[in-house]
């Protein structure tokens, strides 16, 4: 008997340590890349559905890199570092306003210019020793699916297609970060030397 509880116990320990991070990608992005996810960080942000849209967005960003909040907050990258973006809304098409998520929920990544209700858009960037944006790549279809959502804490999983790479899945645990809105206007951040 005393063997079977040890078994059990060794058991455990095992099943312990084979839970998936928190914060984790799984496949490859442009160029047979994979990412490492050190952060993540979310907040809510002025859509970009398209033209003639408003409202608001939630934006979940992960890196390779610490620090993430601060250094998205001055819109700033590190050398090599790698990052997956995730955009999701939820839309009222006949009133061209989109909302961005209080509840958990599937998220659909759009087919060209479908888009569903409740829509999701992935993307990954790198940079390269000089921080140069060496590379970009966006989903072409998929769910993310929001699993908590709060004022300090945002959860979910993602399974979608990156695409030149193929299949991309993980998860986000992201904190609450709204200087991430200064790093999502558009222009390129500056390089923070390591």
């Amino acid at each position: 008997m005393r063997g079977i509880a040890v078994s059990l116990v060794a058991l455990a320990g095992c099943a312990e340590n084979a839970t998936t991070p928190a914060n984790s990608v799984h496949g490859q992005v442009g160029g047979g890349r994979t990412i490492t996810v050190t952060e993540a960080v979310w907040t809510v942000a002025p859509a970009e559905v398209g033209p003639g849209w408003s409202g608001q967005t939630a934006v979940v960003l992960m890196s390779s890199e610490p620090g993430l909040c601060d250094r998205v907050t001055a819109n700033t990258v590190l050398p090599g570092e790698e990052t997956v973006s995730i955009s999701m809304v939820d839309l009222a098409q006949s009133a061209m306003v989109a909302s961005a998520p209080s509840a958990p929920g599937d998220y659909l990544v759009p087919i060209e210019s479908e888009l569903a209700p409740k829509t999701a858009w992935l993307g990954t960037d790198s940079y390269d020793s000089q921080c140069t944006h060496a590379g970009t790549g966006g989903a072409s279809s998929g769910t993310v699916t929001i699993e908590t959502i709060g004022d300090t804490a945002f959860t979910g999983t993602f399974d979608v297609t990156i695409d030149i790479a193929g299949e991309l899945t993980g998860t986000f645990a992201a904190t609450s970060c709204p200087g991430l809105v200064n790093a999502l206007g558009g222009t390129l951040p500056a390089c923070t030397p390591m």
